[in-house]
Order: C-alpha cells, then structure tokens, then sequence
C-alpha cells in the first residue's frame, strides 16, 4: 500500500526536477526567452504598429463617452381596460346515436334431446403400465488395447 503511494510521488518530484533543469539551462535562467538566432543576433526582425494603429489602440482604451440621461416627462398612470371579450363558438353538434337493429324474435323450436346418462359408453380401460426395469450398469471402458497373451 505504501509503495502504491510513494511511486507516484517519487516519479512526480523526479519528471518536476528534470523539467526546472531544462528550464534553468536555457539562457538567462529561462526568464528572457531565447536570444535571438544567428550573427550575433543580426537576424532579429522587432515588430512596431503603424501610426494609425497606435491611434486606433489609444482610442480603445480610453474610456466611452456617456450620453446625458435625458429626463421623460412624468409617467402616465396606465389603467387598465377591460379584457376583450372572445367571440364564443357555437356549441358542437349533438348527433343521435344509430339505432341498433334489434332481432326478431326466435321462433319457438324444440330444444335439442338430451341424451341418457344410462346410454352413455363406458370409459375405455386404460392399458397395464408394465414396471419399469432398472437401468443397466455401464460397461467398462478400455484404457488402451489389450494386452496378448
């Protein structure tokens, strides 16, 4: 448990101290940048901004110029009127329902004869389940061929 946690340690403290070393190798201890390349330094280009961008950059930092609030006359007490009224909407349609057919009447018939219980067949006898005869053992196995003899 102990290692689990000094490991990330060790290797953390070990990649920060190999870091500032290259940090501290470049010139000027790593807080000028790098020295121009080349001749001594002749191949340095410095970048300056034209007049008219240095004008452009002096008027957006200066503070924007606010308008005098202008005074509105005092506010008008608005009441308020009545709701307008919706037009109402007929009431939807009321439809009869269908008329359901309704079936004449049957005529009167005879029902069906019932038939005698006496009449009836009998049930057919269900055959003799002869007993179930135990399974045989299984036959041992040979490892290899036989042996002459």
């Amino acid at each position: 448990m102990l290692r689990r946690a000094a490991e990330p340690l060790a290797f953390l403290t070990l990649a920060t101290a190999l870091h500032a070393a290259v940090w501290i190798g470049l010139p000027g201890g790593g807080r000028e940048g790098a020295a121009p390349a080349g001749g001594d330094g002749a191949g340095a280009v410095t970048l300056a901004a034209s007049p008219a961008l240095a004008a452009r950059l002096a008027d957006w930092r200066q503070a924007p110029e606010v308008a005098p609030a202008v005074l509105a006359a005092a506010p008008v007490p608005i009441t308020p009127a009545d709701p307008p009224r919706l037009p109402q909407a007929d009431p939807p349609p009321v439809f009869a329902a269908p008329a359901i057919p309704v079936a004449a009447a049957a005529p009167d018939r005879p029902l069906a004869p019932v038939p005698d219980p006496s009449v009836l067949l009998p049930a057919p006898a269900t055959p003799a389940i002869a007993p179930a005869r135990p399974p045989k053992p299984p036959m041992p196995s040979r490892a290899g061929p036989a042996a002459p003899t």
